[in-house]
């Protein structure tokens, strides 16, 4: 499973989120290709920024 079909199951669609795979951060363009190795720990933590 890809980064980017996890989000889509997982249903995560806000627009800015951070993805980590074992502490690695994954950026954006690398969802599409980038796989989640099984027993991996994910992050996806949602940028909200406020006043």
């Amino acid at each position: 499973m890809t980064v980017s079909s996890l989000l889509k199951t997982m249903k995560y669609t806000y627009p800015m989120i951070v993805v980590k795979i074992d502490s690695k951060v994954i950026e954006p363009d690398e969802y599409e290709k980038t796989l989640v190795p099984d027993g991996a720990e994910v992050e996806a933590i949602h940028l909200i920024s406020g006043g």
